[in-house]
């Protein structure tokens, strides 16, 4: 027995033994597994990659993955190994851990190791992958609101692109469906910065002008830079930096720009005079009277109020451009047109009646010098020996049509040497006589236009089906239509005369106008009629200016309600937005389609809510399906984009409320537009400077409408309950009645005009009304305090402001000492000049005081009044301080 024991506890620790080491062993082993990656993405479609081979490489187009094992230990031929994949529908795996994608999302591929001989799992091995898919094709979604646009140096061309897999899923940021990297791209180039986050393109002063393409394209990583997708370019054009200047009279002159400027007032434009004086160069600001871009962008007519001089610089500024530099021509007339219209060259006379004789002069330079004060004698070369015909003064006549004259015009200069007149200018012109103008055109228009006014002039976009038509006065009768070439009116035959006709021709069978390039064309309309012999005789009654512009295209697109309300305490409402599209010339352009989108999540969600109403031009919008969105907030608000005619996009919004909604919500917020601050007037203050507050009926912080509000009542008795009344206070003092009410709250008018007198000076001069000061403006609300009406406040907004007058030292020079101390000596001790560099001739005051012992006279400043147009004048307070010593 007890050897048997022995043997028996000897094979049961033997036994022991190895049931200890052999399954520490076989963990160390197990432990020594991994996998070459424990994350992949891959494709589930096929790109390209720089090699220009589709599909495979490790970090290009990859479609298929090799999970190996690493870390193998000596007997890993001991051990199974079976791969599987979590979700099939993304990625599924083979033997050997091969694995190839499917669809988009993620998954789990495992790999479980067990030992052959006992069949337990040693460890599982675990990888995850991510499949995406490259991007099919990518859209500059916001291309139609910049592509064939003008920009200009320091503007900002911001892009937006939405990214579409070949299964027609679009992403506007790499995520789920498309992970494509973006490169934004701009050619040329050079001076355009631009920021590959978000697509924005600036164009700097090194930037050249002319036309640029942006666009964008994607690429599957940082390693590849071939493009999965590239976008259609826009093209958007840049203006020159730089322009050319042409005088044309003395007080206007021409800007031509290398490429078309979007807009140029009179605030863009700055005129300085350059004079030197000694080794000083002083420099007067010119007054800007107007200034007429024209259609196309490409020049700027600029009017002054003042006369140019002659070989005297000019320094002219516009902003976004480089200063021009030009020397001014105003020289002596050299040559001399005469006609018989003021506005054109006509050498036609009305038969009986006088007509006046009109004079243009020409310096050496061909700018227009007409002053219209100078000394023109009109004379006929040979005089009438039949009173047929005779010239006196500035005037003409002929007795009957069909006669004709010789006018010779004299321009006396008024400068002599040696007793003789010098520098006359003389002009010839042929003058006929028509009839006594039996026929005059009143207007023109297109045939399908029944409307008339009295221009004759016609803008027509190339590919417009126009028939051209227009409206005669007869001396005698109705006004006639006329309708077709050659027709009769009763006392002849109206024809037309294309005399542009690489522009425009007319098809005298239907008056359609065949239109064959961009450009001004001008149709002769004559009267045709028979004198005794029985020959046609043809004359001029009118002439019709045509303009044919660019074709017409969807330009613009805008809601009536940027934002509607649907929800109420009643329920949810369906609720519309008038939808209009305008071409470029502002007129309606048919909408065809219009698709949506939202700008969040939010919006997408319950974008089945916004539909379009064919034929209305409606969108309509369904709160039964928005409210969807509330989720539980007790209002949203979902902005989304309209394309019309898969070209413009317009926004709008949509706030949905609780049908129960909360009135507790509800507050009123006040904004300011406008501004305060510096409100000084300029060259031209013709416009009132003002600061406008509105106030905002607001839900969860959103606007929801504006409020109507009142001037504080003077009783509070005549208040209404629940209406809201504002006060406005200047340094404390209420001037509630010197604002405008705008029914939402009020305008502060800081400058206005005022009829003045003062001595030489009579017109409408700039005063400051309210002027520089700290205001605020005070929203209160009407309640009921028992039976007491009580104006509680409510919300307060302050500003201030400031009014200079502005600061022309150098206009003001010391000419003189003082020797009587008063107005009129201390005012001739200055020379005063106004900013049109003339001497200022109206009166102006002087504020001054004196020392205690009268031995000088020291001078604040001196206040003047400027002509800033006929009639117009601004007050100018220049800060003097001199002394003027008796």
């Amino acid at each position: 027995m007890r050897s048997f024991s022995k043997k028996l506890a000897f094979a049961l620790a033997a036994a022991m033994v190895v049931t200890v080491v052999t399954p520490a062993a076989q963990a160390k082993a197990a432990d020594d597994f991994t996998l070459n990656r424990t994350e992949q993405t891959l494709y589930v479609n096929k790109g390209v990659n720089d090699k220009g081979v589709v599909g495979g490489g490790l970090y290009g187009n990859v479609q298929t993955y090799d999970f190996n094992l690493k870390n193998k230990p000596s007997d890993w031929k001991d051990y199974g190994y079976k791969w599987t994949s979590s979700d099939a529908k993304v990625a599924t795996v083979v033997s050997g851990g091969i694995t190839t994608a499917v669809g988009v999302g993620t998954a789990t591929i495992s790999c479980v190791i067990t030992d052959k001989a006992t069949g337990e799992i040693a460890t599982t091995l675990k990888a995850k992958v991510t499949v995406k898919a490259n991007a099919k094709e990518v859209i500059i979604s916001n291309a139609a609101q910049y592509d064939d646009q003008v920009v200009e140096v320091g503007d900002v061309v911001d892009l937006n692109r939405t990214l579409v897999d070949e299964n027609g899923n679009k992403s506007s940021s790499k995520g789920k469906y498309v992970t494509d990297l973006t490169k934004w791209v701009a050619e040329p180039s050079k001076g355009v910065e631009i920021n590959q986050s978000n697509g924005q393109y600036t164009f700097t002063e090194e930037a050249v002008a002319g036309d640029y393409k942006l666009y964008c394209y994607t690429y599957q990583s940082s390693k590849y830079s071939q493009p999965t997708a590239t976008s259609e370019p826009v093209t958007v054009t840049l203006s020159d930096a730089s322009f050319e200047v042409a005088q044309n009279t003395l007080t206007k002159f021409t800007m031509n720009f290398g490429a078309p400027v979007k807009s140029l007032t009179t605030n863009d434009i700055e005129v300085i005079r350059l004079v030197e004086a000694g080794s000083a160069v002083y420099e007067y600001p010119q007054v800007v009277k107007s200034v007429k871009l024209a259609d196309n962008g490409l020049s700027a007519t600029v009017e002054l109020f003042s006369n140019f001089q002659n070989n005297v610089n000019y320094v002219i500024k516009a902003n976004g451009f480089d200063d021009y530099t030009m020397t001014a021509s105003a020289g002596v007339p050299v040559s001399m047109v005469i006609s018989s219209n003021r506005d054109a060259v006509s050498p036609f006379v009305t038969a009986g009646q006088e007509a006046d004789l009109f004079y243009k002069l020409y310096d050496a330079n061909n700018v227009d010098v007409t002053t219209g004060s100078e000394t023109v004698l009109f004379n006929a070369e040979a005089y009438s020996t039949d009173g047929s015909y005779y010239v006196a003064g500035n005037k003409i006549w002929f007795v009957k049509s069909g006669l004709s004259a010789t006018v010779v015009a004299e321009y006396q200069s008024g400068r002599f040497e040696n007793g003789i007149q010098i520098g006359n200018v003389t002009a010839k012109f042929d003058f006929h006589s028509v009839d006594a103008a039996p026929v005059t055109l009143k207007g023109v228009t297109d045939a399908t236009v029944t409307t008339w006014g009295n221009d004759k002039t016609l803008s027509v976009p190339m590919g417009e089906v126009t028939t051209l038509k227009v409206k005669v006065a007869k001396s005698q009768g109705d006004p006639v239509e006329v309708t077709a070439n050659g027709q009769d009116i009763g006392i002849g035959n109206v024809t037309f005369e294309e005399t542009t006709p690489d522009v425009l021709a007319i098809n005298k069978s239907d008056m359609k106008l065949l239109l064959f390039k961009q450009g001004v064309a001008n149709v002769i309309v004559n009267l045709e009629t028979l004198d005794g012999n029985g020959n046609t005789v043809k004359t001029p009654v009118g002439v019709v200016t045509i303009t044919v512009t660019a074709p017409r295209a969807l330009s613009t697109v805008t809601v009536d309600k940027a934002l509607t309300t649907v929800g109420t305490s009643a329920g949810y409402t369906i609720e519309t937005v008038k939808l209009t599209a305008n071409d470029q010339y502002g007129k309606p352009v048919e909408i065809n389609s219009v698709t949506f989108t939202g700008t969040n999540d939010a919006a997408n969600s319950v974008i089945a809510g916004v539909s379009y109403l064919d034929g209305q031009n409606k969108i309509q919008l369904d709160g039964d399906i928005l409210k969807a969105a509330l989720g539980t907030s007790n209002a949203i608000q979902l902005t989304y984009k309209a394309k019309v005619n898969n070209s413009k996009e317009v926004s709008f919004s949509v706030l949905v409320k609780k049908a129960n909604d909360n009135v507790n919500t509800n507050y009123i917020n006040i904004e300011t537009t406008g501004g305060f601050g510096d409100v000084a007037r300029t060259v031209d203050s013709r416009n009132a400077k003002s600061v406008t507050f509105t106030a905002y009926v607001m839900n969860n912080g959103i606007k929801v409408g504006t409020q109507e509000v009142a001037a504080y009542p003077a009783n509070v008795a005549n208040a209404t309950p629940g209406s809201y009344y504002f006060k406005v206070t200047q340094n404390g003092n209420d001037i509630t009645n010197k604002v405008v009410a705008t029914g939402t709250g009020a305008t502060l008018n800081f400058s206005s005009l005022e009829e003045v007198t003062n001595g030489a000076v009579s017109g409408s001069a700039v005063k400051y009304d309210l002027g520089a000061g700290s205001y605020a403006f005070t929203l209160y609300k009407c309640i009921l305090s028992g039976t007491t009406k009580v104006l509680v406040q409510q919300q307060s907004s302050t500003g201030v402001a400031t009014c200079n007058t502005g600061s022309y030292s150098a206009a003001v020079r010391v000419k003189d000492r003082v020797d009587v101390v008063d107005q009129a000596s201390i005012r001739a001790c200055f020379e005063v000049k106004n900013t049109k560099g003339n001497n200022a001739t109206a009166p102006y005051f002087v504020d001054y005081s004196t020392a205690d012992d009268a031995t000088y006279v020291f001078v604040k400043s001196i206040t003047f009044y400027d002509e800033v147009g006929a009639g117009e004048y601004a007050a100018y307070t220049v800060n003097v301080g001199v002394s003027l010593r008796k």
